[in-house]
Parts: C-alpha cells; structure tokens; sequence
C-alpha cells in the first residue's frame, strides 16, 4: 500500500516520542485482538517495569499489528501467538547497550532457510495472491533500523517462528500524564 511504500522508502514524516509500551498496548488491545481472531489464542506478557521507548507511535502499532497478523497467518486455525517484551542488555555495535526485547511467536509451519533468508525483501511474500503486498516486514526492519534498534528471526519449519525485536530504552524521560480533563470554558 501507498503508506507502507512510504514507511520503507523512509519518506513518511516521523513523530518519535517517549512512550510506556504498556500505554501504547492499551491503545490498540482491541484492535490487535480482533485482527488476530478469536480463533487464535493471543497471549501477550508485559512487565510493569518495563523501561519506555522512544518511537513513533503510528509506526510502532503498525508493526505490532504486522507481526501479530503475519503469526496469525503462519498459524493454524486454533493457533498460538504469543507477544512478550522484557528488559534486556545486549551488546550491540561495539558496546553493552540496553533494550526493550519484542519477541512475537506463533506455532505455525515455520519457514525453509531459504525463505528465511529472503523475507525482508520488498514485494516477496509466501502468501498466495491476493493475500499479501510483501512490504510489512521490509517495514517492520525500517522501523526497527529508523528506531536505532536490531531485529533477529528464529523459524523452523513444522516449529514456528520467532521474531525478536530490539529497540533502545529511552534515555528521555515519560511525560507527565495528566488525569485531569480539560477545563470546558463557561461562556
């Protein structure tokens, strides 16, 4: 679609920010449950201190919902996707660096390494036609690599397949959140 073209091209205007990725989950919980079905079993396992990340926050429920609908298809019918972030320090570019680890799993058929190898590609897709464009997971690695951060594929076929991402902690701190509704002026 023309807006993920835009997102891997890098052209589409960026609004990184601050965010509680527990807040961000609360915000689209609905949308990602019913986009994944009620015949898939969706299971997602967030900490309470879990460190915040600094992300668009279009970008970033863009590609939750890609990688959960992607499990989703790779599952069967009474399929298993799991969605757990934790804390994590990895070394990474030359240094030990702190993250925030996305791990999306499903327990479907898993891909070859030849599939594997070439699912970042723009316009490759396994699904039938029709069915897929081949831009969400270029865009999701665009998003990952805009973010500062690294991502890693585990699949094998007949097990599943895992899809971690690392995005850096924010060194920002949250904004305040604010409880009070807006004052309604009295004419």
């Amino acid at each position: 679609t023309a807006s993920e073209l835009m997102t891997f091209s890098g052209r589409q205007p960026k609004a990184p920010h601050t965010y509680s990725i527990k807040a961000l989950l609360e915000d689209i919980d609905v949308l990602l449950r019913r986009a994944v079905g009620a015949e898939i079993d969706l299971r997602i396992d967030i900490p309470d201190d879990l460190a915040p990340v600094n992300v668009d926050k279009t970008y970033f429920e863009n590609v939750l919902m890609n990688l959960a609908v992607n499990a989703r298809d790779a599952s069967s019918a009474k399929g298993v996707v799991n969605i757990a972030f934790r804390n994590c320090s990895v070394h990474y570019a030359g240094a030990l660096r702190d993250f925030v680890q996305i791990e999306v799993t499903d327990n479907g058929t898993g891909m070859s390494e030849e599939t594997k190898a070439r699912i970042f590609e723009p316009f490759f897709t396994t699904k039938e036609p029709g069915k897929g464009t081949g831009l969400g997971l270029p865009m999701v690695a665009n998003f990952v690599e805009q973010a500062g951060g690294f991502l890693q594929v585990q699949s094998e076929l007949g097990r599943g397949t895992s899809v971690f991402l690392h995005l850096p902690q924010s060194v920002f701190e949250m904004p305040p959140v604010n409880d009070t509704p807006p004052a309604i002026p009295v004419a």
